[in-house]
């Protein structure tokens, strides 16, 4: 008695939901917008339909409080797609590689926390430099700490790939200084790696967030690394049982790679059309839509990457283009493996090493 999902990619949404509800220990979707996306339904009342008799109640899913409210909205701001770039131009008669950051999406997931949406801020910047200390926890900096902020910028000019993105006419360019702007929303980990490449980073406003813990433990609660390691084991039982390549497989290789898509949709406003309605409508989020998640797992594979490319110039290489989750180089493997990037690849290789059970 349950309705078949339309897409593959909906049904991810479904699944996972499913397995992050067990692991935050929801039982309704209820708490489990509350506790995961800090968001309640709210009633405005209700609307008299047009082309019949009755009304229908109007209802919406909203933040939880002014709190959430502003963290949502700064997230979204700050929640920019996959990095996509050409940094050499020309036509290179020297041998090249095409590498690929393996599972990077899912491997970013399963480092992105969830938020106490209860109490999400932990502490405000207001009118202030940034500097690597307040990226700091038990003694070490985190890259991955979250933070989203409202900052201005300026890169040292000697920096080969600057990592802070704004939006030309709808085009995310990175620049060396945010100069003849008021500034521009900014995630954590961007910030992180300005900092590491030397940039002045000053904050307007910008918000260390409160994450949850499990059973009032030590234990950071990270519900999408929970749903996303549950579609690789199956994925893997799939291989096992019914061979690579089968119909099994490959779905749930499918699933595997969209749930990030999931998380993201709808942060950024799309419209799609609607056949039934004829008219272009609005994409709606998902069930697990979480601009903050969103904005954690595409900051933490852009960094990665670009990361590498100001690693890789260090050692006089060139990366001609990057395409979302790999580039191409004619940086050798043996040095390339030995980048520590700037300090995120530690946590990179502990994410990859959860999924694949330290293989």
């Amino acid at each position: 008695n349950n309705a078949i999902p339309v897409t593959v990619t909906s049904a991810t949404a479904k699944v996972m939901k499913n397995t992050m509800m067990d692991y935050l220990a929801c039982d309704s979707s209820k708490k489990f917008n509350r506790k995961y996306r800090g968001l309640e339904l709210v009633n405005h009342g209700k609307f008299k339909l047009k082309d019949r008799p009755g009304f229908l109640d109007a209802t919406s899913l909203e933040p939880i409080s002014n709190k959430a409210n502003a963290i949502q909205y700064y997230a979204s701001q700050a929640y920019h797609g996959g990095y996509n770039i050409c940094t050499e131009v020309g036509s290179f008669h020297y041998v090249t590689y095409d590498y690929d950051l393996k599972n990077a999406y899912p491997t970013a997931m399963c480092l992105v926390p969830d938020i106490n949406w209860e109490n999400p801020i932990r502490s405000e910047v207001a009118y202030r430099d940034l500097t690597l200390g307040d990226f700091k926890e038990d003694g070490r900096v985190n890259p991955i700490k979250p933070f989203v902020g409202y900052i201005r910028f300026k890169f040292p000019a000697d920096v080969a790939y600057p990592c802070i993105p704004i939006i030309v006419d709808g085009v995310p360019v990175y620049p060396l200084t945010s100069d003849g702007m008021d500034g521009v929303y900014a995630a954590g980990p961007f910030i992180w790696l300005a900092l590491k490449l030397g940039a002045h980073v000053y904050c307007d406003r910008g918000y260390f967030l409160n994450v949850l813990y499990r059973n009032d433990s030590s234990e950071v609660s990270r519900s999408l690394s929970a749903a996303v390691k549950q579609l690789v084991v199956d994925r893997n039982k799939a291989k096992r049982e019914k061979g690579k390549g089968s119909l099994e497989e490959l779905i749930l290789k499918t699933m595997v790679n969209s749930g990030y898509g999931k998380t993201s949709q709808n942060v950024i406003q799309k419209t799609s059309w609607s056949a039934y309605k004829d008219c272009m409508e609005s994409l709606g989020c998902s069930a697990i839509t979480n601009p903050v998640s969103a904005m954690l797992i595409t900051s933490i594979v852009q960094v990665v990457l670009i990361a590498a490319q100001n690693q890789i110039a260090a050692h006089g290489f060139m990366s001609c283009s990057v395409t979302t989750d790999g580039f191409i180089s004619n940086c050798p493997m043996d040095i390339l493996k030995g980048l520590d990037l700037y300090g995120i690849c530690e946590y990179m290789k502990q994410a990859r090493l959860y999924l694949t059970d330290g293989k």
